[in-house]
């Protein structure tokens, strides 16, 4: 868990032990993020306990409107297809084939 208030941390992802964690894959990478959480909420989650990507997020509405939170996913029941974070729970094993273009990679330093 990331340092700082740890009240606000639960709030947002509510019980973080291993027993409440199911696993996504982003572009291949496997992460552990809360169950019952939206797949926005599960990419802040990402961003806040993994250094690997960061995320604006106050270019979010959270509601659907702006759709800066668009990605493309591969799961059991639609196979590939597109959808809005904000609105999509977080299934176990859905595979996120594109992030949202507020959402990045971090690149190592030195690395190019």
């Amino acid at each position: 868990m990331p340092e700082g208030n740890v009240n606000s941390f639960d709030n947002l992802f509510g019980d973080t032990s291993p027993k409440n964690l199911v696993s996504i894959f982003l572009l291949g990478q496997e992460f552990q993020v809360p169950k019952n959480i939206n797949l926005l909420r599960a990419f802040h989650y990402i961003t806040n306990v993994y250094s690997d990507y960061e995320i604006k997020l106050q270019k979010h509405c959270w509601s659907g409107t702006c759709e800066n939170c668009k990605c493309n996913f591969e799961d059991n029941q639609l196979g590939i297809a597109e959808g809005l974070a904000c609105q999509m729970e977080v299934e176990e094993y859905i595979q996120i084939k594109q992030i949202p273009r507020t959402m990045k990679k971090k690149i190592p330093h030195g690395e190019t």
